[in-house]
């Protein structure tokens, strides 16, 4: 019997290691994000962000040599890296997909899968980080989520009706 019993003193299901260097990222990167609070400090910045604001209480969780280039929460990082801009747009993102969810109440199995699908991923990402396989699933779960969930008269676009309006987009960023 005790060989079918996993030892649990050493397991890795106790340890507190992970949550231990994510408190410590958490709030590295809360007293980074007030020196770029409106745009951040930019994309793939978490790292440079970070170094000078890291406790050396890190290290008791983590390898001397181990050096975090993510905040492993997906709010934090956007706030960081993107700042109030780029966190606004991230809420309005999530807004909108749980405004649809509501008014449409999910009537199809591909809409109630997808949602599932994309409440999961950003759950997830408030202890992990996302990579681009990550982003692929996230932008296929999207697109089958809103074309289960939009009416119909708003999955087809006119062009005429966006075509001034696009063009005039492009001429000022031009």
């Amino acid at each position: 019997a005790s060989a079918l019993r996993p030892n649990l003193e050493n397991s890795k299901f106790w340890s507190l290691r992970s949550l231990g260097s994510r408190s410590v990222l958490w709030q590295s990167a809360a007293k980074a994000i007030p020196s770029s609070p409106f745009f951040g400090s930019g994309p793939e910045t978490a790292y440079q962000s970070l170094q000078p604001r890291l406790s050396p209480e890190l290290y008791r969780y983590e390898r001397l040599l181990d050096t975090p280039d993510r905040v492993h929460n997906i709010f934090l990082e956007t706030l960081l890296t993107r700042g109030l801009l780029g966190f606004f747009a991230l809420a309005a993102i999530l807004g909108f997909m749980l405004f649809t969810a509501k008014k449409t109440k999910l009537k199809t199995s591909n809409a109630r899968i997808s949602f599932f699908a994309l409440l999961s991923y950003f759950i997830a990402l408030q202890f992990g980080f996302s990579v681009i396989t990550h982003a692929v699933l996230l932008l296929g779960f999207s697109a089958v989520f809103f074309a289960e969930s939009l009416p119909k008269k708003m999955k087809t676009l006119q062009w005429e009706n966006i075509r001034p309006a696009f063009l005039h987009k492009i001429a000022v960023v031009v």
